[in-house]
């Protein structure tokens, strides 16, 4: 089975996460995406945020790593919080339909990518400010 390893960055603002929604795979995911051959995991999911929705971004504190299978590939999701420091948010509009600031105690009633359900539980039951 194939490994594909993802960065992402999770911008939380007031108990609302930023998500975009992307067409292809009708479900709303982080900003991020593919980590090239010997990139740091950091610098991938700044790269990719810049890309998406075109800021830049200061990562404040690794949030753990969510691993999932789709099709025959094992998807290796890692995902930052980071902040937003400068720009104003402008999606891909050739990828992404939308962007939204979810409430994050209400993901239930959105169709999110497996890696962005996981990680609104967890934030949920607070056990990632343990």
């Amino acid at each position: 089975m194939a490994i594909k390893v993802l960065s992402g960055c999770a911008i939380i603002h007031y108990d609302n996460i930023l998500l975009l929604y992307r067409i292809k795979h009708d479900y709303y995911e982080l900003p991020g995406g593919k980590v090239k051959d010997n990139e740091a995991l950091e610098h991938a999911a700044i790269r990719e945020t810049k890309e998406e929705i075109n800021v830049d971004v200061k990562i404040t504190r690794n949030l753990g790593c969510f691993e999932f299978s789709k099709k025959d590939e094992l998807i290796q999701s890692n995902i930052f919080e980071a902040e937003i420091m400068n720009g104003e948010i402008k999606i891909m509009e050739e990828v992404f339909s939308e962007f939204i600031w979810m409430p994050i105690k209400e993901y239930y009633k959105y169709k999110l990518a497996p890696n962005v359900e996981w990680l609104c539980k967890e934030l949920c039951k607070n056990e990632l400010n343990k």
